[in-house]
């Protein structure tokens, strides 16, 4: 197993359970009352099903699923198909529209988790790989740390369903998840790295 990867995936698919939870949560308290459409901007989602309420319930169910998943069931061999299938039905319950980017880069690194990376291994540079797997912690620490604040400012100063007007804080809110979701799109070839050196010095200890 690609531990860094493994790792990668388990910690952000938990993520994305959290923050459709938080997204059926502020639905749930919408009340009984059907929605205008499939496409709820005021919350940043879109769902199949036209009633706050309802598709509230179904968001927190695929938002737990998928962090239970995530965080149990991740290294079975159908960890990645259905971490794909839990994240999809959270998109398509109102779980948000914003995470549809990272489930799929998740999605795709959950795809290498048992691989053997050879193409990763032959196209990068021995220094640069090394580089790479050093920077993966950092990197990916930063970037954890970029889209947590930003999720926190969203949930405590821009909730879903609180219309204001384009200022100063919706631009600090971008550009912290635009700025943390860029590092934890570098945090996979990182991880690559890192398990190719991992899997490299192993191999040369048992020699």
């Amino acid at each position: 197993m690609n531990r860094s990867t493994h790792a990668y995936v388990r910690v952000l698919g938990a993520a994305l359970g959290l923050t459709a939870t938080a997204h059926g949560i502020f639905e749930v308290r919408r009340g009984n009352q059907a929605t205008d459409g499939h496409l709820l901007p005021d919350m940043g989602a879109f769902t199949l099903i036209a009633n706050y309420r309802a598709t509230g319930f179904c968001a927190m169910s695929a938002g737990v699923a998928l962090s239970g998943w995530s965080l149990a069931r991740m290294q079975s061999r159908r960890g990645a198909p259905v971490l794909l299938l839990l994240s999809t039905l959270a998109f398509l319950f109102g779980g948000g529209i914003a995470q549809v980017p990272v489930s799929l880069l998740v999605w795709g690194a959950a795809t290498r988790t048992d691989s053997s990376l050879s193409w990763w291994e032959r196209s990068l540079p021995p220094r640069a790989r090394v580089a790479m797997a050093a920077a993966w912690q950092p990197v990916f620490v930063a970037g954890l740390c970029l889209a947590a604040a930003g999720i926190v400012l969203w949930l405590l100063v821009l909730p879903p369903g609180d219309r204001r007007k384009v200022g100063g804080v919706h631009y600090v809110l971008w550009s912290m998840l635009g700025c943390g979701l860029a590092l934890l799109a570098a945090t996979v070839p990182c991880g690559f790295a890192r398990d190719i050196e991992t899997r490299l010095r192993t191999i040369e200890s048992l020699k």
